[in-house]
């Protein structure tokens, strides 16, 4: 006879799917990994580590205005950062909780450590880029509803 299933069943079950969605939800956040076809120059696929590296640089340089000394840091911040995200994606042994985590502090300590070579007018505009302001309503255009 089939019964309800057990509490514990449920609850795990439950925490597989919400891992689940953990795991999705960064590969979705994550910088894009594939290039489109024949934007690359290589016929598109997988990027190499340091064109990701040095597309980031180069964005942080435009928008930041970083110096050559910014620049070179930054960069060896960001490749520790890619080096272990490998290292933590590959590792059987982690949960994908305990991915989840590392991953995070992983971005968190990144984030500090690009924020430590930064002025505090840098550190401010890269507050903005890491976290754009929502307008209110979708709707709602650029200072319309505003102080009226």
């Amino acid at each position: 006879m089939m019964g309800v299933p057990h509490a514990g069943y449920l609850k795990w079950r439950l925490s597989t799917a919400l891992a689940s969605a953990t795991i999705l939800g960064i590969c979705l956040c994550a910088p894009p990994a594939i290039s489109a076809a024949g934007q690359s120059g290589r016929g598109g696929g997988y990027r190499h580590k340091t064109d990701t590296v040095e597309m980031e640089v180069s964005r942080l340089t435009q928008r930041l205005d970083l110096s050559a000394r910014q620049q070179a840091a930054v960069k060896t911040i960001l490749e520790s950062e890619h080096q272990e995200y490998g290292h933590l994606v590959r590792n059987p042994s982690l949960t994908a909780v305990d991915r989840f985590n590392r991953l995070r502090a992983l971005r968190e300590s990144t984030v500090s450590q690009i924020k430590g070579v930064l002025d505090k007018e840098q550190q401010s505009k890269y507050d903005q880029l890491r976290h754009p302001p929502q307008s209110d309503s979708p709707t709602q255009s650029k200072g319309e509803g505003k102080d009226q």
